[in-house]
């Protein structure tokens, strides 16, 4: 070494400093710079995945909210237009409604029910349902739409026999008032004789909706109390 220039001892310092970067590099820095690299990827895959999870969960979100509107939409067409009878509903809302007017309903009658005739804007009793009267069921091909007659006698004041009139016009079951008779009572009274048709759509037995008449509040109110 003292033979050495100081030029020389230079380059030897040199070329030293070097080898000691060169083997801090291959066997410690390389190795974290690797992890840091691995991890930045493991990072950005992670926030790709949580960005579709999020997109993912607001299309969802936006899906379950339509499903709620179709579900929605497909309840009050179900209230509106059912795919059976219904008899004892069909009692009760009128209960309902005669109630919240403050009429009574002295009677009430529920008749067989027939084809709906769209062209004559009336009902009439098809082949299927004359033939099976006496056993009180009706045969009718899924999807055709049947009319129930229903007669009324309403007692009550004037005015509220007129709501009543206009709530079941108004009530979410369809209905269509055909005639309606008015007639004084002893005293101020009114009595009304009322003819309407509710309807229903018939369904194919797989498609038909359970329906038991003990798992309900319908129909087991006294209408006339």
């Amino acid at each position: 070494m003292n033979n050495l220039s100081k030029r020389e001892k230079y380059l030897i310092v040199i070329i030293g400093i070097l080898a000691v970067i060169y083997l801090y590099y291959n066997f410690f820095l390389s190795s974290v710079i690797d992890n840091i690299k691995a991890e930045k990827s493991a990072v950005t895959a992670y926030n790709t995945q949580l960005q579709n999870i999020n997109e993912m969960k607001a299309s969802n979100q936006k899906l379950i909210r339509q499903l709620d509107d179709l579900k929605e939409k497909n309840n009050k067409n179900s209230i509106a237009l059912p795919n059976f009878e219904k008899n004892p509903e069909i009692a009760y809302r009128l209960k309902s409604i005669a109630d919240a007017n403050k009429v009574n309903i002295s009677n009430v009658s529920l008749s067989q029910p027939t084809t709906y005739s769209q062209s004559s804007n009336t009902t009439s009793s098809s082949s299927n349902s004359n033939n099976s009267q006496n056993n009180n069921t009706v045969n009718a091909k899924p999807g055709s739409l049947l009319s129930i007659p229903v007669n009324l006698s309403v007692n009550g004041e004037y005015d509220g026999i007129i709501k009543f009139i206009s709530s079941i016009e108004k009530d979410e079951r369809i209905s269509i008032i055909n005639t309606i008779n008015l007639g004084s009572q002893d005293g101020n009274g009114i009595t009304a004789t009322i003819t309407l048709n509710y309807f229903y759509v018939t369904a194919s037995d797989k498609n038909k909706a359970e329906y038991d008449f003990n798992k309900g509040d319908y129909g087991k109110d006294n209408p006339f109390k």
